[in-house]
């Protein structure tokens, strides 16, 4: 089978469509605590930013778990190996010590991001796009976000640059006082948090030893285990590695570490349990090749919740648009994108985009017309319309969007049904599917992602093969 690579055009989208998805959280500034520096290595001042380069390489081995929908027994399970070399390469400024405050942390320029991936034995390559080299990093409430001011960044593409392990805070396994060769200290949970990129920890028995040093460097070792939640599910990490730091510079400069990690299945994101391999190098430089800072780039985002603004696109289906990062890629092929949204590991709604055969160039579809298609693919779950318009979008796109509840399985159901259609004829439907009872959650999610649609031709699949990056009826992802 011919390898997949992951190819899209540069589509244009308005500030104004980001603002649209992105609430208006206002941007704070960040100063960082300022803690005691240990006897054992120098540091720079506090709170200051320096350059480094990084690069890292993780080869990862396992299985990906995901929920049989087709299956008749209840919580059946599917499972498909799963194995990858991803590498990373980048520019990266960052302020020397961060502590429990909100702000912009880090400014990577990529030099190189990519990932060699094979998911129940089916290639697939994906790299970053030339234009989202620029990387902006954000601690809010603990959470760490990222994206590309220039462009934002699509689901895969924000989980390969994430990578394993947030090199930015690599420093705060450093000791914070003196100590002897063969002392150890415990890693903190909020550093914990903050370097292996979980929403929370449990408990921790991880502790980083002191095993031998010289005037220039200090070999440490890393040993424990981590249970914790990441992206709102249980998770559980052993840790086993070497580290290597400059003593006169106060920094890590090399990570070799295996991670073995088991994740729980989530409502829109498949369980897996893997092996990998860390191998990662961090020197100083003196002449970044970067066009920005951390401070410049900061100032082009308006507020942290612009990060979490991620594009979808769809070759197949010819569109693309943006949408915040609570959604997530359930099901794609040539037929249709499936959507899931989903907060606290709770599933608000699902979204099926379908593309419809062309009309003749300026023929259009009246609502009467749309929403008689709706009630009979409803069939005997349509109850009545609520709503019901005709609107043009900020793309120039014709819009009808009607609202229809009805009962499926006797369970009260509100879909939000939307027909977009430009004057060459191309069409496209948004089916947005809900318990009633999440309706009030929903709150008119449906609007920005309307709002930043875009249609564009069709282009003709690469191989006939499906997607390698579903199994059953979920979608896999290719990182932790």
């Amino acid at each position: 089978m011919a390898t997949q690579e992951q190819v899209s055009t540069k589509p244009t989208f308005s500030r104004r469509a980001l603002f649209q998805i992105a609430s208006a959280a206002a941007l704070g500034s960040v100063v960082p605590d300022v803690g005691q520096s240990s006897s054992l290595f120098g540091s720079d001042k506090l709170g200051t930013t320096r350059w480094l380069r990084v690069r890292s390489v993780v080869e990862l081995k396992g299985e990906v778990r995901l929920r049989d929908e087709k299956a008749v027994m209840k919580g059946a399970t599917k499972t498909a190996p799963v194995e990858s070399t991803s590498t990373l390469d980048y520019e990266e400024e960052a302020i020397v010590t961060t502590a429990n405050s909100s702000g912009p942390c880090a400014y990577r320029n990529i030099l190189e991001a990519k990932t060699d991936c094979r998911i129940n034995k089916q290639p697939i390559k994906i790299a970053l796009r030339p234009e989202c080299r620029n990387i902006v990093q954000w601690i809010d409430n603990a959470n760490l976000w990222l994206n590309s001011p220039d462009q934002p960044l699509t689901p895969n593409e924000r989980d390969l640059i994430r990578g394993t392990i947030a090199s930015a805070f690599l420093d705060e396994m450093l000791p914070k006082s003196a100590i002897r060769i063969g002392d150890s200290w415990e890693l903190s949970t909020e550093s914990s948090c903050r370097i292996f990129q979980l929403d929370s920890v449990l408990s921790s028995t991880v502790k980083i030893s002191l095993v031998e040093a010289d005037e220039e460097k200090a070999q440490l070792e890393i040993e424990g285990k981590l249970e914790g939640v990441a992206s709102d599910v249980p998770t559980e990490l052993v840790l086993r590695g070497k580290i290597q730091a400059d003593r006169k510079k106060g920094i890590v400069t090399w990570v070799a570490m295996n991670i073995e990690e088991k994740r729980e299945i989530g409502d829109a994101k498949p369980g897996f349990s893997v092996e990998a391999r860390i191998r990662l190098l961090r020197a100083p430089i003196d002449s970044p090749t970067a066009n920005e800072t951390l401070s410049s780039i900061s100032r082009r985002y308006e507020n942290v919740e612009m990060l979490k603004v991620l594009q979808f696109a769809s070759n197949h289906g010819g569109f693309d648009f943006l949408a915040e990062s609570d959604w997530s890629i359930l099901q794609e092929n040539p037929d249709q994108m499936v959507l899931r949204l989903v907060r606290s590991n709770t599933t608000i709604a699902q979204c099926n985009i379908k593309r419809l055969p062309n009309l003749e160039a300026g023929r259009q579809m009246t609502l009467e017309g749309y929403q008689e298609m709706v009630s009979r693919s409803l069939a005997e779950s349509f109850k009545q319309f609520v709503e019901g318009a005709e609107s043009i979008t900020e793309n120039k796109l014709r819009l009808i969007r009607t609202v229809a509840v009805g009962e499926a399985q006797g369970v009260p159901i509100q879909w939000i049904n939307c027909m977009l259609s430009d004057d060459l004829g191309r069409r496209v439907t948004m089916t947005f599917t809900m318990d009633q009872t999440m309706s009030d959650r929903f709150a008119n999610a449906d609007v920005p992602l309307v709002g930043a649609f875009q249609l564009k031709e069709v282009q003709a699949p690469a191989s006939s093969e499906s997607d390698p990056l579903k199994v059953g009826s979920q979608k896999v992802g290719t990182t932790r």
